[in-house]
Parts: structure tokens; C-alpha cells; sequence
């Protein structure tokens, strides 16, 4: 290119630009705004998990394993690896603290060691390492006065030999939850005789007796980072839920927004992109020269100003992380990484936007005119070919072939009955329509078909989903096994309320004879047995055994004694009871101690749904069966919430996050699961992202379609044309769209409703969002139709 080419070409830019100042002003400023929020959005999001994350290992303990439970032979070996210094034992309860003069004081968890602490994310001082040495939360201190230094008192009413004064060493922190009063103390180790709870940085619970009775479920072990990642999937789903679908959400309507803004640039104005185009072409550029001389200006002021918003969005994020975090209670970190995902993501969506706007205005102005009646019938016959197979497909699904098939069917129908749809003789009535709709055909057909595609595709994967999440018991019952007795206690003492209707079952110790509760068949195979022989062990290819619980009278818990799962009643109304000795890891039988009948109530109703956690049987706390040899009561304990579903969201994120950082080693099952919400959120979030994508396969289509008619459409309103006959050039474009997007969402949720087959599956729903895309595809063919019917602007060259 020459120096004077060049020039011009400069000078024809500028003034472009110039030209539309005003537009350009704007699109600066939504591409600042646009940017700075993507970039703030995905630090936000980042730093809000991170926090969680570093909340769940600060309150942790900071090793990597939590031991609970154990007979006292597991206790005692647990206590020798404490006085080796391979473990740390561990209590937690409620206490108080006081400044030295006593005159400030406050009440918050206190955590008892016998060893060095790492609670806590560590500000000021150090952690406690030696006996009568203690830190406190950011709060506490702030609460009494406390500084580095300060000797204050300790009052523990469950506990005083642990109380008195200790020195003050450090200050510390709860990432995800800066209001947090805490106290971390290290003792003396006669204090914790009874501790229940011990952290060790080495799996210290594989050898001899701690290995035996962890086989065999007596001793639970929970690691850090399995807490830490069941605490970031409960956060993302039930308090971020479905973030990272609205994240893409965010990124296509973005996306949308920048192809918008480069649309309206090239075609507004009295000097428009295609006018200048026209003189360019006539002064010998080609097409695509003069289309990047208009908008090389137009590109470059975009990319800077969002390479400016970019810039803005970090540098707020990495000024006011501190006061964003403390707004959401939590201590943030700044991170590069986040920052540069954000960028990332901008600029993914600057080249998605510049991507679609040139497909919208360029694309259409290439296709020729074909009128061969011969290939417009190869396409009717084979969109009906491929409507018969998918039909047939999905029909055999709801009769006796898998899921896979009906998917499969659904999406051939969806296709060959858009394609079909495209070319019936009723949308080119009149040699004008018949013109029009041929010559959009090469670009209208494999959109219109992308359409029904993604349309059956997300109805069947959204109907899928939602009825996968509601197949489940929702009635909001949440359940912790193998919790100890003083996690228990300090649950039933922060959430008295929510605990009312709490219902707490023993465990006996299963160390080393553990307590079952065979079927009336198995029981009498077993009590002519000396041994658990194999052939008693199951019955009818289900297990023949179950656990035993027990409950104290006046409790909640207490007013299932006597009941058991209805399968373990005999016709006398009664349960077997086997007691096998399992203390002999080496044994190759294992010898059943003894076996009883007891008589039972009746069938377990109350929990019968909850096939997890539901024992066998429930039985008094002074039933015979404890006054067998061997028979001993553990500190384990299995707690239901019946009714945690119908508590407020605060309360119940609070006991999830104190179950899982508390009680790591404990199994959690919930109705509400983390499996069901996300089954919900993609549910929706298919259904958002598919109508999204709708609307730009549409958009683009209907702006190549109107770009094709400009001139016709110029020509029939010169000629007297109604409204409505220019309405009527883009039926061959939004009837079938319309009519074709809805056929194929129906096609999709039959594909994913096995309502013939499994006739069970009709007490679950599918929700109406998988309708959702096919509404957002009837919208735009109405629109279409409110745009085509305008005069066009050009109509005043002809007055």
C-alpha cells in the first residue's frame, strides 16, 4: 500500500469515526463498564471461594486428619500417640474469657489442645505452643481489649481444672466468617483424659488396633481436604448456585452487546458503513479493504477502551478487596490469577461480538439467487427421512430401548422437521416470497436447523435434570452419623431452637463386638450357627443385617423406641439380635457371641424413606441387649433433623459449615443435597445459556434476512406495498422458526420423560424451563415480524 493510499485510508477512518462521535463516546463507555464488571465478577466470585476454602482449613485444625471414636482400647492407643507427639488431642465447648482487670468480657467457642494450635488464619503474634498459652479471634480481642502479651482468665463451666489464666500469644482469624469469637488454648494434657476428637498430620489410624476397629467403621477419619471440598460444593450450590453457567450467561449477553454496538456503528447515520463502502468501491478498493478502512478505527478504540476496563476492574478489585470481603463477613486475598481469568474472559467475548457482527452484516451479501426446483425437493425429502427415523427412535424409546436412543431420535426429528418446515409450498405463495426464500436459503436452513437442534437439546437435558432432582425425598430431613456426643452438645447449645426436634441415637461400641440385626430368615440360619457362615449372610441378594440403636425415653429420639424396618419383623412382631465378635483381625470366621429376640412396636414410618441412615431397630438405653458381655455404649451418636428443611437459610448454612469443619470425620446425608441443586441449577442454567444462544442464532438470521430484502423491500413500499405484505417476506424465515422450535422442545422433554415405561417417574416433574428456549425463539419471530413491517428508511430516495 502506498504512503498516499495510506493517508487516505487514515484520513476515511477518522472521519468515520468523527462522523459518529456520539456512538462512539458510548461504545467507550459500555466497553470500560462491560470489562470492569467481567473482570470485578470473576475476582469476586474466586476470592468469595477461596475464603470458604481457607475458613474450612483455619477451622479445621490445620493438620490433615481428624480421629473420632474408638473403644477405650482405641482411646488408649490414640492417648500413646498424643504422648509421642504424632497426635494431638482436642475438645470443644462453650467458655468465657475476661480482660486482666476483669472488667471487659466476652463468650465465644473455646478449642482445648495438648499440643501446638493452628487454628485459625494467623494477623498478629504467633500460635500457642506450650501449656497456659492462648490466641484469640480478631473479635474476641476487640471485644475485651486484648493485645499481645496480656495475661487473661479463662472460665469454663464444663471444665474448670482447664480454666484460670493463660497468656495472650497471638491473634487470629476466621477467613470465611470475620465475626467468629474464638479462643484456642493449649493445657495441660490431664484435662483432655476424655477428649474425643484428636489431629495428627500422619494417618496414624493403619496399624494394630486403631487399623482393626477403622475397618469395621468404630473409628472415623476425616481429612482436610475432603472438608474443604465438600464445604466449597455446598457453597457453590445452595449459596452460588449455578455460578458458573450465569458467568457464560454473562459473557454471551456481552457478547451480544458488543455485536449490537458494531451493528449499529456500520449501519447508522446518513453516512452509514455501507455507503462509505460503496464510494470506497468505486475509488478501487475491494469489499474488504473498505469494510476494515470503516471499522479498523472502530476495533482499536474498542480494544483499549476495554483494555482500560480491564485495568479499572483489577485495580478496584486490588484496592478494595479488603472492604468488598469484610462486606461479605469473610477476609479476602488478592490473586493475579483471578485478574487474568477476567481478562481472559473479556476478550473471549470482544472476539465472539466482532465475530457475530460480521457474520450479520457481511454474510448475506454473498448468496446468489437459486430457483432449481430439483434441490429444494432433495431437501424436503431428506428432513422427512430423517423426521421418520428420529420419530421411529424415539417412539421404540418409551417402549423398551435405553434413554440414549430417544435423545438421538429427538434430535434427527427436531432437524428434518425444521428442514421440512423451510421449504413447504405455503411460506412462497407468490413469485416474490418464492424469490425471497430461495435466495436466503444457503444461510437460513443450517441456522433455523442449528435452532431446532439446541432447542430439543437443552429441552432434554433441562426436563432430564429436573427430573432427576425432584425423583429424590425433599422433605428436608438432614442427618449426621457417627458424630460424637460433644459436637452434639455444642450443636444442641448454639442452635437450641433448630435442635428442638433433633433426634439423637446412641451407637454401641463396635470395636470389638458389634451389635446386629438380621431378616427372620437370616436370624434362624445364624442362631443354629456358631460363626457367621457366608450362606446366612444374605437372603434374596440383599443384606441380611442391620444396625441397632438406641435412644433415651422423654427425647424425641425416644418416641421411636420399639420400632424397625418393617423386612426385619417376624410374625411373632419381634427382631433378631446377633452379637459377633470381630476383635480378631486375622480370624477366618467370625464367632457370633450370642443372639436374641426382642418384641418391637411396629414399622419404622418416621424415617423409612432414609434408607442411609435408618437403623434396623431402635431400642431403650436400658434394654437387655446392653447387659450382654461385651456390649458397651460409644461416644458416637447418630443426629436427624426432620425438620431442617423448614429452617432459615442462615441457620442452616451455619450448621452445615459446623458439621463439615467440626466434625470432618462424620458421614452427612441431606435430602437437599449438593447433587440435587446442582441437577436444579443446571437445569435452568441449560435452559438460560440455550436461550441465549437463540437469541443471537436468530438475531443473526433475521439481520442477513433483512439485509437480502433491503432493496426489494425499498422497491415494493415505492410501489404502494402495505405493512403488512413487508411483513409477509420474512414468514418463510419466522413461521418455521417458530412453529419448528416449539415441535422440537416437545420432542426433546418426550426424549427425557420416561413416563410409558417407568410409570413410577410421574411423581416427579420436569418444570417448565425447558419451554424456555422455544419462548425466547416465538418472542424473536414476533419481533421479526414488528421490525419487517416497518418502512424502510431509504423509502425518501424514491419521493
Amino acid at each position: 500500500m502506498s504512503r498516499s493510499t495510506r493517508r487516505i485510508t487514515s484520513a476515511v477512518g477518522r472521519g468515520y469515526t468523527r462522523s459518529h462521535a456520539v456512538l462512539c463516546i458510548l461504545m467507550i463507555a459500555i466497553c470500560i463498564c462491560c470489562s470492569a464488571v467481567q473482570v470485578a465478577f470473576a475476582q469476586g466470585l474466586a476470592q468469595y471461594v477461596t475464603a470458604v476454602e481457607d475458613g474450612v482449613r483455619a477451622e479445621f485444625g490445620g493438620y490433615a486428619y481428624q480421629i473420632s471414636g474408638g473403644s477405650d482400647a482405641a482411646v488408649q492407643a490414640l492417648n500413646r500417640h498424643v504422648t509421642q507427639g504424632d497426635a494431638i488431642a482436642v475438645m470443644r465447648m462453650r467458655g468465657a474469657v475476661a480482660s486482666a482487670d476483669g472488667r471487659l468480657a466476652t463468650s465465644g467457642d473455646v478449642t482445648l489442645m495438648s499440643g501446638p494450635s493452628r487454628y485459625g488464619r494467623l494477623i498478629q503474634g504467633r500460635q500457642p505452643q506450650t501449656e497456659r498459652e492462648l490466641s484469640l479471634s480478631r473479635e474476641a480481642c476487640s471485644q475485651i481489649g486484648a493485645t499481645i502479651g496480656d495475661t487473661i482468665e479463662l472460665r469454663l463451666d464444663d471444665m474448670p481444672s482447664a480454666g484460670g489464666k493463660y497468656t495472650v500469644t497471638g491473634v487470629t482469624v476466621n477467613p470465611a466468617t470475620l465475626s467468629d469469637v474464638s479462643i484456642v488454648t493449649v493445657t495441660e494434657a490431664d484435662n483432655l483424659s476424655d477428649a474425643q476428637m484428636w489431629l495428627s498430620d500422619t494417618a496414624i489410624a493403619d496399624t494394630g488396633v486403631l487399623l482393626n476397629e477403622a475397618s469395621h467403621g468404630n473409628i472415623h477419619v476425616g481429612r482436610e481436604e475432603g472438608a474443604v471440598e465438600e464445604m466449597k460444593s455446598s457453597v457453590l450450590e445452595r449459596v452460588l448456585p449455578g455460578n458458573y453457567l450465569y458467568a457464560l450467561a454473562l459473557g454471551i449477553a456481552i457478547s451480544l452487546i458488543y455485536a449490537i454496538m458494531f451493528i449499529a456503528l456500520y449501519t447508522s447515520g446518513h453516512c452509514n458503513g455501507r455507503r462509505v463502502e460503496q464510494a470506497l468501491n468505486a475509488c478501487g478498493f475491494s469489499a474488504k479493504q473498505s469494510r476494515r478502512i470503516i471499522l479498523r478505527h472502530a476495533v482499536l478504540t474498542t480494544i483499549v477502551s476495554i483494555a482500560v476496563g480491564i485495568m479499572v476492574g483489577a485495580c478496584v478489585m486490588w484496592l478494595f478487596h479488603t472492604w468488598f470481603g469484610e462486606l461479605f463477613d469473610q477476609l479476602w486475598r488478592w490473586n493475579i490469577a483471578d485478574a487474568l481469568a477476567g481478562t481472559c474472559m473479556a476478550m473471549v467475548c470482544l472476539a465472539l461480538g466482532w465475530a457475530l457482527s460480521v457474520v450479520a452484516l457481511f454474510r448475506s451479501r454473498t448468496e446468489h439467487v437459486e430457483t432449481l426446483e430439483g434441490k429444494t425437493r432433495a431437501y424436503r425429502l431428506c428432513g422427512i427421512a430423517l423426521c421418520i427415523v428420529g420419530l421411529a427412535l424415539l417412539a421404540s424409546y418409551h417402549l423398551w430401548v435405553p434413554a440414549v436412543q430417544g435423545k438421538i431420535g429427538a434430535l434427527m426429528a427436531a432437524a428434518g422437521l425444521m428442514a421440512v418446515l423451510m421449504f413447504v409450498p405455503y411460506l412462497r405463495l407468490t413469485p416474490i416470497q418464492q424469490r425471497v426464500a430461495l435466495r436466503s436459503r444457503g444461510y437460513t436452513v443450517p441456522l433455523c436447523v442449528l435452532v431446532a437442534l439446541v432447542c430439543s437439546f437443552a429441552s432434554a437435558i433441562s426436563a432430564e435434570n429436573m427430573l432427576a432432582a425432584t425423583s429424590t425425598s425433599n422433605e428436608g430431613k438432614f442427618s449426621v452419623n457417627n458424630i460424637n456426643a460433644r459436637d452434639v452438645e455444642y450443636l444442641q447449645s448454639t442452635y437450641p431452637q433448630a435442635m428442638a426436634d433433633a433426634l439423637v441415637f446412641f451407637k454401641p461400641d463396635d470395636g470389638a463386638l458389634q451389635i446386629r440385626v438380621p431378616d427372620p430368615t437370616s436370624f434362624d440360619c445364624l442362631a443354629d450357627s456358631d460363626v457367621m457362615a457366608m450362606d446366612c449372610y444374605y437372603h434374596d441378594g440383599d443384606m441380611a443385617q442391620d444396625m441397632v440403636l438406641f435412644a433415651q425415653p422423654g427425647t424425641e429420639a425416644g418416641k421411636l423406641i420399639g420400632y424397625a424396618k418393617p423386612n426385619l419383623i417376624d410374625a411373632q412382631n419381634q427382631v433378631g439380635i446377633i452379637g459377633v465378635d470381630v476383635s480378631d483381625p486375622n480370624a477366618e470366621a467370625e464367632p457370633i457371641v450370642f443372639s436374641m429376640q426382642v418384641p418391637v412396636t411396629g414399622g419404622n414410618h418416621v424415617l423409612r424413606n432414609d434408607d442411609d441412615v435408618m437403623p434396623g431397630v431402635v431400642l431403650d438405653t436400658s434394654s437387655p441387649v446392653l447387659e450382654q458381655d461385651g456390649v458397651e455404649m460409644s461416644d458416637s451418636r447418630l443426629l436427624i433433623l426432620p425438620t431442617f428443611g423448614s429452617l432459615p437459610d442462615e441457620t442452616k448454612n451455619a450448621i452445615r459449615s459446623d458439621v463439615i469443619v467440626r466434625a470432618g470425620y462424620a458421614l452427612v446425608v441431606e435430602d437437599d443435597s449438593t447433587e440435587r441443586r446442582q441437577m436444579e441449577s443446571m437445569a435452568i442454567g441449560v435452559a438460560i445459556l440455550v436461550s441465549l444462544a437463540n437469541l443471537i442464532i436468530i438475531a443473526v438470521c433475521a439481520s442477513a434476512a433483512l439485509s437480502t430484502q433491503r432493496q426489494l423491500r425499498d422497491d415494493m413500499w415505492y410501489l404502494g406495498a402495505s405493512r403488512w405484505q413487508l411483513a409477509r417476506l420474512v414468514t418463510p424465515l419466522a413461521l418455521p422458526v417458530g412453529l419448528g422450535s416449539m415441535t422440537a422442545s416437545i420432542m426433546g422433554w418426550l426424549a427425557s420423560h420416561p413416563w410409558i415405561i417407568q410409570p413410577e417417574w410421574t411423581q416427579s416433574v420436569t418444570g417448565w424451563w425447558w419451554l424456555m428456549p422455544s419462548v425466547v425463539a416465538l418472542v424473536c419471530c414476533a419481533l421479526l415480524y414488528g421490525v419487517a413491517s416497518l418502512p424502510p428508511r431509504s423509502s425518501a430516495s424514491h419521493a
